[in-house]
């Protein structure tokens, strides 16, 4: 039976960015790709970075994994682990229709049957690429997986959810703004079902979902937006969320979520405020009753944005998105912290702040979610820092300063939970980075894999 997404609940899904997977080169992890994006000759000793690298985080290392199906086989690995934390399927971002991107969705299609967990798969072509501005190359990539029982379906429709829907080609009215030429209404009533006599649940996503949907509302089925990377603005994107489902209480909401964002291959941040970004995004999330949750991202370590285990920020996010489903306590701290203090705009190495309304935060952010009321101390250098932490979900935060911070909880039986940062505050020189770092107490890095991440978080 095909996959069906609920429209009444809140599915989630977590984007798949197809060129980081779990490993990109089955290679030992200090000379494995991601290493050679971040490091000269993988040389722990020297650690140098790459002028010209491209991520500032990675997966865990895992084993090299013996005989030909090792891609499937980590697939399979990260469906496994992603659906233990909650997660219902991927969002795979379909960047091209060539034969590499046929053979990674062939390996993830292997791996979502290998584990038989009912996982989904929920069709994003990139409309940023070239390929995907043919309309029979779409028809035809649909086409080609809609017998899968992995595809995503509502009602029996097959879910198309393209990434910067507004990007299609359209023509241009006299003031310059895009307007409906048919193409999308074409490609979902006419050349999908006219080629494999399939129907189209149609979700576009947009960046700019009040500016562009008004366009599309006649012929879609839910709507989408890329988000906010920075937590002042995420009260404005579920404004629009809600004044759309006020209107069209039958269309399926699809509310981004992401922890942060920051690149360094263009030096340029959001300012995620700790774990603020993130938090709030849930809570905005809960405000929408139907809604599904689109994780942004799974695995893009170029951008940041990823939830899925890594050296920096091991299953933090996973954590909370755990305890958010399951809306529990259960004695778990979340920290969250920069290994770099940061401004808005650094001039020995260029690195820059977007959306400037907001501030640059240098703190130690920690979120606590306890079962009955307790004490929580932070100790970095010399300073120690008390809280009173009431039942339930609590956040608190307090300066940054150059050290490892550590994390204890207590309550009048005696301590409850002790986690250290596995990550230095205070780098200096070339080897800046601008990404948050978190851990968590309930899923916290084996020590072994955490020394093998060490050059990437000291």
């Amino acid at each position: 039976m095909a996959a069906q997404g609920a429209i009444h609940g809140k599915k989630i899904y977590a984007h798949y960015f197809p060129p980081y997977p779990l490993s990109v080169d089955n290679r030992e992890y200090r000379y494995d790709w991601y290493t050679e994006q971040r490091f000269i000759g993988g040389d722990e000793k020297k650690n140098h970075k790459r002028p010209d690298g491209v991520i500032e985080d990675r997966p865990l290392p895992i084993e090299i994994r013996d005989g030909s199906s090792w891609k499937v086989d980590n697939l399979a690995a990260e469906i496994a682990l992603a659906r233990s934390f909650g997660i219902d399927g991927f969002v795979v971002d379909i960047m091209g229709d060539d034969e590499i991107f046929h053979g990674f969705f062939k390996d993830l299609l292997e791996a979502v049957d290998r584990n038989n967990l009912g996982f989904e798969i929920v069709l994003m072509p990139d409309m940023e690429s070239k390929w995907s501005l043919d309309r029979k190359r779409i028809a035809n990539l649909v086409c080609r997986y809609a017998n899968h029982a992995a595809i995503t379906r509502v009602n029996g429709r097959i879910v198309l959810s393209p990434y910067n829907a507004e990007s299609s080609p359209m023509k241009k009215d006299i003031d310059g703004y895009l307007i409906d030429d048919d193409w999308w209404r074409s490609l979902i009533l006419k050349d999908i079902p006219d080629l494999c006599r399939e129907r189209v649940f149609f979700l576009p996503l947009f960046q700019g979902l009040s500016k562009y949907f008004s366009r599309y509302e006649d012929f879609s089925d839910g709507f989408a937006d890329w988000g906010m990377r920075d937590p002042a603005g995420v009260d404005y994107l579920l404004a629009s969320y809600l004044e759309i489902s006020k209107k069209y209480p039958d269309k399926v909401p699809f509310f981004p979520v992401s922890p942060q964002d920051s690149r360094p291959k263009d030096k340029i941040y959001w300012e995620a405020g700790g774990g603020q970004l993130f938090l709030s995004s849930f809570a905005a999330a809960d405000q929408i009753s139907n809604s599904w949750i689109h994780l942004i991202t799974w695995n893009d370590y170029g951008e940041n944005t990823q939830i899925a285990p890594s050296c920096k920020t091991g299953y933090a996010f996973l954590s909370y998105l755990k305890a958010w489903k399951l809306k529990t306590s259960s004695d778990e701290l979340i920290y969250f912290h920069r290994p770099n203090f940061v401004s808005d705009y650094d001039e020995k190495t260029g690195w820059r702040k977007m959306v400037l309304s907001s501030t640059a935060s240098n703190a130690i952010g920690v979120f606590l979610n306890v079962e009955e009321k307790s004490t929580l101390v932070v100790e970095i250098n010399t300073s120690r820092y008390y809280f009173s932490s009431t039942p339930g979900g609590n956040y608190f935060s307090i300066p940054m300063q150059t050290g490892n911070p550590n994390f204890k909880v207590f309550r009048d039986t005696g301590p409850v939970i002790s986690l250290a940062s596995s990550c230095r505050i205070g780098r200096e020189g070339f080897d800046r980075d601008y990404g948050y770092c978190a851990g968590s107490s309930l899923n916290p890095i084996p020590p072994v894999i955490q020394s093998l991440c060490a050059q990437w978080t000291n």
